[in-house]
């Protein structure tokens, strides 16, 4: 159908690798693969993990050496999380786009996911879109190239790279939303202490701003000391920053988790009495 309308199917690499199938399906499915049709269409060879160039060259091999056309899809780590980590993101796109390269590939698909409600807002992506096509297409500096782009302070971008350090990113949300029995223990609250004191003499846009009051918001969780408050102020931000950007579609799914916190908050409250 697609070939009729004069397009190109693009399909994700896991469906030619047969990666999650179990051996029996592989026999079946191997069998299928043998249709020339496949290579008619383009493959999107996925791979989100920080591993070296050479492991992306062999990635990339795996299917240029069966004569099949692909793009590589690097990720930009949003997904089930308020703010990307940077830190791998940048890693895994640096090094699959070098491989890319170097390959001769066709080109590249930058994905971000929505998995559980695509809390992560927008606007934190575009710093790493725009590192990617630097990796891709440039030389590697996309610090200079944003700041060039967007306007704002050097000072600003560090805190970005803060926020976006994986004892940071990838806690905001399991802090918030977790019991505190569960979390307070968690080796990671000298990290967001690092991360507020650059955010602390920085001037920060509303969506910035936001993640510091996450963290902030956690470390009086786990000290003892959140209110409701807190947790609904949270909730009010969140929202006028999700619908500066969006339909209001799906946003109840991830307000009603703020508002969730709350209550648990001041149940364990009351609990400790």
């Amino acid at each position: 159908m697609v070939r009729e309308k004069g397009k190109t199917p693009l399909l994700w690499g896991d469906m030619i690798a047969g990666m999650y199938l179990r051996e029996t399906e592989r026999e079946l499915w191997r069998a299928v693969l043998e249709n020339p049709a496949w290579r008619e269409a383009v493959i999107a060879n996925w791979d989100y993990t920080p591993n070296t160039v050479e492991y992306f060259r062999e990635k990339i091999r795996l299917f240029k050496e069966r004569g099949y056309r692909q793009v590589a899809c690097p990720g930009l780590w949003n997904w089930n999380k308020y703010y990307p980590d940077f830190d791998t993101a940048l890693t895994n796109v640096r090094n699959f786009l070098q491989a890319a390269k170097e390959e001769g590939i066709m080109g590249f698909l930058v994905t971000a996911w929505g998995d559980d409600g695509e809390e992560c807002l927008f606007s934190f992506l575009y710093p790493l879109i725009l590192a990617a096509m630097e990796y891709a297409e440039g030389r590697g500096e996309w610090e200079e190239k944003w700041l060039a782009l967007s306007g704002e302070p050097r000072e600003v971008l560090e805190v970005r790279k803060a926020f976006g350090k994986g004892e940071v990113a990838n806690y905001i949300k399991r802090v918030l939303f977790s019991p505190t029995r569960e979390v307070k223990e968690l080796p990671i609250f000298d990290a967001w202490r690092r991360a507020l004191e650059i955010a602390s003499k920085v001037k920060l846009p509303p969506d910035l701003d936001f993640i510091k009051r996450c963290l902030e918001v956690g470390l009086r969780k786990v000290e003892g000391k959140a209110t409701v408050a807190d947790f609904l102020g949270l909730a009010s931000i969140y929202a006028d920053l999700w619908l500066s950007e969006r339909k209001l579609e799906g946003l109840e799914r991830v307000y009603a988790r703020f508002w969730r916190a709350a209550a648990l908050v001041e149940l364990e409250r009351k609990t400790s009495r």
